[in-house]
């Protein structure tokens, strides 16, 4: 399954078009298939050992630590972790998307 969004125009006439499982999609649909997605990704994130597993959880040690003073260490060990632990598969149907804030425009 696809999922693509294709830009029609400038940041200032921002107007996409959607594509969801290779069909184009009205932005009211694809919202409806956004909370899907979300809340089967709710479910995913709460079968992790610590609600706050973005922000403290220790992956070697199991301990609460500060993510900040670890840096980007911190978020090499909780890629490794993820992938070990089969949470950073998706669910059946829903594609991954890797993608960062500065991918997109800021409105």
């Amino acid at each position: 399954m696809e999922f693509v969004i294709l830009s029609s125009g400038a940041y200032s006439d921002y107007d996409p078009i959607y594509y969801y499982g290779g069909r184009k999609v009205e932005e009211r649909e694809l919202k409806e298939v956004g909370r899907r997605m979300g809340d089967e990704l709710l479910e995913w994130f709460e079968g992790l050992p610590n609600n706050k597993v973005g922000e403290s959880y220790d992956p070697d040690t199991g301990e609460i630590v500060d993510s900040h003073r670890l840096g980007e260490k911190w978020f090499k060990k909780m890629e490794v972790w993820l992938i070990d632990n089969k949470y950073k598969r998706v669910p059946d149907g829903i594609p991954e998307l890797n993608a960062s804030y500065s991918d997109f425009p800021h409105n």
